[in-house]
């Protein structure tokens, strides 16, 4: 039996080649040298190219003679599966599946068990980690484990393998996403071979050869995509890329899929997504939507949407790069009166019945949570974050709520006032007034409600409603 030529080889017979021919020629005959390296020896084997009449292409059969396509035999994963690694490459132009551009086809090689014997490269039989087989695809019966030889421009440390268990295809150079060198070769026999669990060329498989196919986030394709009600939608290993020609094509990641599919995807309250996820500086992933954003702060944090009016003030507010930052929960409704809400990493956005949306954050929506958000004290806000200067020319912010007012004093620090005693303060000229800020929420002392100010402290005798203020 002929020694099997050892992947470094190709390298050499390229010096020699090149001596006595052109390189196109050259790169043709490599090729097929490549393809015909077997246990048996260094026969050229010439296969003609049919028309293609079918979805898998010509050569499709078992007995062809050539390997079948990863996503065939490894759940509709355009990937090498687990146990196998990228052997070799070689390109075939005017691909129909890239647009009319080259596409890579990658050799996922079989690992050995056993090891391979001294001076071999390519382990015995009965160690390969894969069973010789036929591809049972729709019309991809090409061959799975049967064909022994190896390229070896990829994974050039791994010098025994078995043989080639399955062909992985990119629109994006192999070198870009595996470990493989640039070293090429050519087969344009091979550019209508195909399977029906290959996605075939369309927006979003453009948009997905732009972002850099496997290189990119998205991950492998996962089957040939699904047509929808309008558009397009795509699964990959890293989430789905959806397409429609109002919106264009994006992706939604992984760590959203879930939720996005409790809210019905393209059918439900979100719609389409319009951009492109972004990792905010707090981390997690954040998706633009039609009618809204999703947000999970971490693959294992539930994902929040944000919809409607909160969505759009939200925006108004700039978004995740805004004060408010990220959603940390789902925008909804309150149990007070139906107002509605949405909560951030740094702020909130409340919504009263009859009232416009206004958005706060910072201490004062610490404080605004920590005294139980509209069901409390303060109830619904009636304005957003306003600055202004207090008694003394000290710099404040302040947000009035239908009940009382919370008022920012310094970086760290919010108070809030309400009922008779926010009264009675606002009417002494509030934060500019002879009561000065307060330094305090309101407190229970002696049956008696108390607020401390800057200039002294008010009481509430809760018998008379009467509100007095002590000056210091």
């Amino acid at each position: 039996m002929t020694e099997p030529i050892h992947p470094g080889f190709i390298g050499k017979l390229a010096q020699l080649a090149e001596r006595t021919m052109s390189r196109r020629n050259f790169m043709v005959r490599a090729a097929v040298v490549g393809s015909a390296v077997t246990v048996g020896g260094t026969n050229f084997v010439l296969r003609p190219v049919s028309a293609y009449a079918v979805v898998c292409g010509p050569e499709a059969s078992c007995a062809s003679g050539w390997t079948a396509f990863c996503c065939s035999i490894n759940e509709g994963i355009n990937q090498c599966p687990p146990g196998s690694f990228a052997g070799g490459w070689w390109k075939a132009g005017g691909a129909n599946m890239c647009g009319g551009s080259a596409r890579y086809v990658v050799d996922c090689q079989a690992r050995c068990e056993c090891g391979c014997d001294d001076g071999e490269y390519y382990c015995k039989k009965d160690c390969w980690n894969c069973e010789p087989d036929c591809a049972n695809d729709r019309c991809d019966q090409r061959r799975v484990c049967k064909n022994v030889f190896r390229y070896g421009q990829c994974e050039q440390d791994i010098a025994c393998s078995g043989p080639v268990w399955c062909r992985a295809v990119s629109c994006t150079p192999p070198w870009e996403w595996a470990d493989c060198t640039r070293t090429s070769a050519t087969d344009n026999r091979t550019v209508a071979h195909n399977a029906s669990c290959l996605p075939d060329w369309n927006p979003i498989m453009r948009k997905y050869a732009k972002l850099g196919s496997q290189s990119s986030t998205m991950g492998e394709s996962i089957n040939s995509g699904v047509k929808l009600r309008p558009g397009r939608m795509q699964r990959f290993t890293g989430g789905r890329m959806y397409w429609s020609k109002q919106t264009g094509a994006y992706f939604v990641p992984k760590p959203l899929m879930s939720k996005y599919k409790m809210l019905d995807e393209t059918t439900g309250s979100l719609g389409f997504p319009v951009r492109n996820p972004v990792v905010p500086a707090v981390g997690g992933n954040l998706a633009h939507f039609g009618k809204g954003p999703l947000y999970r702060a971490s693959p294992d944090a539930e994902a929040f949407a944000v919809k409607g009016i909160i969505y759009d003030t939200w925006i108004d507010n700039t978004g995740a790069k805004g004060p408010l930052g990220v959603p940390v929960a789902n925008s909804g409704a309150t149990r007070v009166k139906g107002g509605k809400f949405g909560h951030f990493a740094t702020g909130s956005i409340f919504q009263g019945p009859g009232l416009s949306p206004r958005a706060f954050w910072g201490p004062i929506a610490a404080r605004y949570a920590d005294l139980k958000y509209a069901s409390g004290s303060l109830g619904f806000p009636t304005s957003g974050m306003v600055s202004l200067f207090a008694s003394g020319g000290v710099g404040v912010t302040q947000v009035r709520f239908q009940r009382g007012t919370a008022v920012q004093v310094n970086e760290s620090t919010a108070w809030a006032v309400w009922g008779p005693i926010n009264t009675a303060w606002l009417a002494a000229g509030g934060v500019s007034g002879s009561w000065g800020v307060p330094t305090s929420d309101l407190f229970s002392k002696e049956d008696r409600v108390r607020g401390n100010f800057a200039n002294g402290f008010a009481t509430l005798d809760p018998t008379t409603g009467r509100v007095t203020f002590s000056p210091i």
